[in-house]
């Protein structure tokens, strides 16, 4: 399935999580919407310290475990390719306190500061920012009103329903 796109490219941030599903699942939402970065037609945003992390958590045991034919040059040679279509900041400046998971502020820090569309993930956490209660919530709502925080089906649904 390829997502149909309207005319501005979304401008998207991907969650750890969903690095660690394209590379386990081939078949699966989120290879596809790595795919679809990998050929342009969304605008991924990185920074040094996602990068950084997703290099960290795709080298654990576990999900080497999941995909072992990731390990090593694989691995190093999709993020080299992430990193060459992606948006890169090398540091971001804006601080957006997450005390719910403070390992995610780096994701919502790099959506504040590439302008971005959506955030995309499987994490409890960054989706409770859309509809939660709490003062992260309503200070991220404030900061990014018009950025959607969306699963990958989600995401790949909204542009299917565009067609």
């Amino acid at each position: 399935m390829r997502p149909h796109l309207s005319a501005a490219r979304p401008v998207i941030v991907l969650d750890t999580n969903i690095i660690v599903r394209a590379t386990a699942r081939i078949a699966s939402p989120s290879n596809q919407i790595v795919d679809a970065c990998l050929r342009g037609q969304f605008r991924l945003l990185l920074s040094r310290p996602v990068l950084v992390e997703y290099r960290n958590v795709l080298s654990y045991e576990e999900v080497i475990a999941m995909n072992p034919e990731i390990a090593g040059k694989p691995l190093k040679l999709l993020l080299e390719r992430l990193r060459a279509r992606s948006e890169y900041f090398r540091t971001v400046a804006p601080k957006f306190e997450f005390d719910r998971d403070p390992d995610d502020e780096k994701f919502i820090e790099l959506a504040i500061v590439g302008n971005a569309s959506h955030i995309i993930t499987n994490d409890r956490d960054l989706l409770s920012l859309k509809d939660q209660h709490t003062h992260a919530a309503k200070r991220f709502r404030q900061r990014l009103p018009t950025t959607k925080i969306v699963t990958p089906p989600e995401f790949l649904a909204s542009f299917s329903a565009q067609k």
